[in-house]
């Protein structure tokens, strides 16, 4: 009898305690939202508070995809809002934790490691990080998101974050003046259009070691094709340009000319036409013209050799006339 009261009291005592977990369980839930939660396969209360549908990115960065700590680490079982942001990092794919984030293991890892030893990464002195290209800017007028979107497309606003300065305003002891749009703007080409994947995102070497940091160079596309500086695709080993290839869903026959950068990077948008060359927009795949260096007297003369293409066909060195009208 004794032991079936000591039985009896203890299985009391027990669903006591269990209510009064529940009870405790549910007003927490009260206050957080419901919970667990699961976001990317996994239990995620960051979706239990992160609810609304502008704080999602989308695409396959969508938050039901890969939930929130995937990228932006901190605690993803904490209800509480300090505790779950405990470690966060605001920036993704900052170089400090891109180990960790953009870069983990079945995600990025070979985009990160090669980013991490790119000019990119050395030069910018800003905590460049993935999110610097990959997240779209706030343009003015835009509607504000909470959380923009993440894409691989590399538009110009990115770009001109940074390398906003340049040709746009020029001084050079003279008043200053505007100088004019560039002739690639004026065509419809993008930052991307031109510069080649080993520009931004490295090709896994330290680029201290780099010779020639910026591998495409006008004569690429424009010619006169310095000596190994055109081969054929069936030459062509390095395998991120036939991926990017695929990505656009583009291929190339084996005996197709293609056109290299400084270390032999193929320019994939670049194209044979007949007699000439097209360049591919990356994002829309128009085919523009691409005239061709001409073999003539003035670019024969005597130390022309020595000067690279911009030293007279840059938009930046402004002509009298340009800033003082009237003048020529």
């Amino acid at each position: 009898m004794f032991r079936t009261r000591t039985l009896v009291a203890l299985l009391l005592l027990a669903a006591a305690g269990l209510l009064a977990a529940l009870g405790r369980e549910h007003q927490r839930e009260a206050r957080l939202g419901r919970g667990p939660d699961r976001a990317g396969g996994k239990v995620e209360r960051c979706v239990t508070c992160h609810v609304r549908p502008e704080e999602d990115p989308g695409g396959v960065h969508a938050r039901a995809a890969v939930g929130c700590s995937s990228c932006h680490l901190g605690n993803e079982l904490a209800f509480d809002k300090k505790r779950a942001h405990t470690g966060l990092e605001p920036e993704p794919g900052a170089l400090g934790t891109v180990a960790r984030t953009c870069g983990r293991t079945g995600c990025h890892v070979r985009e990160a490691r090669r980013f991490a030893s790119s000019l990119m990464a050395h030069t910018s002195g800003n905590g460049s990080s993935c999110s610097s290209c990959h997240v779209a800017r706030k343009l003015p007028g835009a509607v504000p998101r909470p959380h923009p979107a993440v894409d691989a497309r590399v538009t110009d606003d990115r770009c001109l974050l940074c390398h906003s300065r340049s040709g746009r305003i020029v001084v050079t002891g003279r008043p200053a003046c505007r100088a004019e749009t560039e002739v690639h703007t004026r065509a419809g080409l993008a930052c991307v259009d031109c510069h080649l994947h080993t520009d931004v995102m490295g090709d896994g070497r330290g680029w201290e070691q780099e010779e020639g940091r910026v591998e495409i160079t006008c004569e690429a596309c424009h010619g006169p094709v310095r000596p190994g500086g055109e081969t054929t695709w069936s030459e062509v080993k390095d395998p991120i340009s036939r991926d990017l290839l695929r990505q656009h869903g583009e291929t190339r026959s084996p005996d197709e000319r293609v056109r290299l950068g400084r270390r032999g990077t193929p320019v994939w948008n670049l194209r044979p036409s007949g007699s000439g060359w097209v360049t591919l927009r990356k994002g829309q795949g128009v085919a523009l013209s691409t005239r061709q260096t001409p073999i003539d007297p003035n670019h024969r003369l005597r130390g022309h050799e020595r000067l690279a293409c911009s030293s007279c066909h840059a938009a930046w060195p402004p002509a009298w006339s340009t800033c003082h009208p009237g003048f020529d």
